[in-house]
């Protein structure tokens, strides 16, 4: 029968237990954030509105979709308010530079612990310089966040 030494043993475990809570951090931050598929424009990235409520049936509150670029090095994060209103943020903090975690009333800076509205503003310091804004139209089925 082979054995584990017991200094692998506790270290297999630690790594383990670490795994499995990481993964479900990871899972219970995916459930809420959405990647939507893009369609570029000149100085513009389309978004199919048809995209945006596929994964919110029910517009009983504000909700948001992040969207990539290859033309911007950050997410954009659109807010789509339930009176069918929009906001577009960069979701990088205006503090250090970390990548901003989205919810329904803003977003939020694991690093260092700032808050954002929808609109970018600051709330929450450390960060003192609200967050880069995107205009948003509307057009027919798609929306454009304006670059």
């Amino acid at each position: 029968m082979n054995r584990i030494p017991r200094r692998k043993a506790v270290e297999l475990c630690v790594h383990l237990c670490s795994t499995s809570a990481l993964c479900a951090a990871i899972s219970g931050c995916h459930e809420s954030s959405y990647f939507v598929r893009t369609y570029p424009a000149p100085d513009a990235i389309g978004v199919q509105k048809s995209e945006l409520f596929k994964h919110h049936e029910h517009r009983i509150s504000t909700y948001y979709v992040l969207i990539k670029d290859k033309r911007l090095r950050n997410p954009i994060c659109l807010f789509i308010r339930a009176n069918g209103g929009y906001s577009a943020v960069e979701a990088v903090c205006t503090h250090k530079s970390c990548r901003l975690m989205p919810h329904s009333q803003g977003l939020s800076c694991p690093c260092h612990g700032s808050e954002f509205d929808i609109e970018g503003t600051v709330l929450v310091e450390p960060a003192s310089k609200p967050l880069r804004r995107f205009a948003v139209k509307e057009d027919g089925e798609f929306l454009y966040v304006l670059l």
